[in-house]
């Protein structure tokens, strides 16, 4: 799950739109915090997908991705199953 996820993140956003998804939701909000001006979208998809693993909140990010990238998420809905 966590290589299907890091794709459709990559797909879905930009480092400055990532920051943002999570700056708005209440429950990611404090990954922002581990992201440096610096930091490539890869390292940043990385620091937010461990953040979720550790606090068992996959539901809760394909959920809201689903929200704001409907298309990308069906995409990979067959692979996303049982997440």
């Amino acid at each position: 799950p966590y290589a299907v996820l890091r794709e459709l993140l990559a797909e879905s956003f930009g480092p400055p739109e990532l920051q943002r998804f999570c700056q708005e939701r209440r429950e990611l909000r404090p990954v922002v915090r581990q992201f440096s001006p610096t930091q490539g979208l890869d390292d940043r998809i990385d620091r937010l997908l461990d953040y979720c693993r550790t606090r068992l909140l996959w539901d809760f990010l394909l959920r809201e991705l689903a929200t704001v990238r409907p298309q990308q998420v069906q995409r990979y809905a067959a692979q996303l199953k049982g997440i």
